[in-house]
């Protein structure tokens, strides 16, 4: 007896695990043992005072970083997903112009908050 899974089943359980891996979720595991905890899991904000957790292990990662990432960067590939979509489905040409301003949007959108996200742990400071 073989067991048949649905091909859109194995489809989003790869999009959902190569999502987790872009994120991050590999480096989380290896680097975050359970000894670390000890050390210290909150840090205080500079400026506002308030307090993140983080992963001490990982250069004070905080633990909702990985999957902010993972969102920023599955708005970037949708936004190169949509005029492919467009095209497939012959779409009128008015449509398509809307669909690549949106697309653009959406790129940029995910590329400028990837750089603010990057510079910001960069320089030291909690993001936003």
């Amino acid at each position: 007896m073989r067991l048949r899974f649905p091909k859109t089943l194995v489809a989003v359980v790869l999009v959902l695990s190569s999502i987790y891996m872009v994120c991050g979720g590999i480096y989380v595991l290896v680097e975050s043992r359970e000894n670390d905890y000890v050390n210290q899991l909150w840090v205080q904000h500079r400026q506002t005072g308030r307090l993140t957790p983080i992963f001490p292990s990982l250069r004070s990662q905080i633990i909702g970083e990985g999957y902010v990432v993972g969102t920023i960067l599955s708005l970037g590939v949708v936004g190169l997903l949509l005029p492919y979509v467009g095209l497939r489905f012959r779409i009128s040409s008015d449509a398509m112009k809307t669909i690549l301003a949106a697309s653009i949007l959406l790129l940029l959108i995910s590329i400028y908050l990837t750089f603010s996200i990057y510079f910001s742990k960069l320089n030291g400071d909690a993001w936003p």
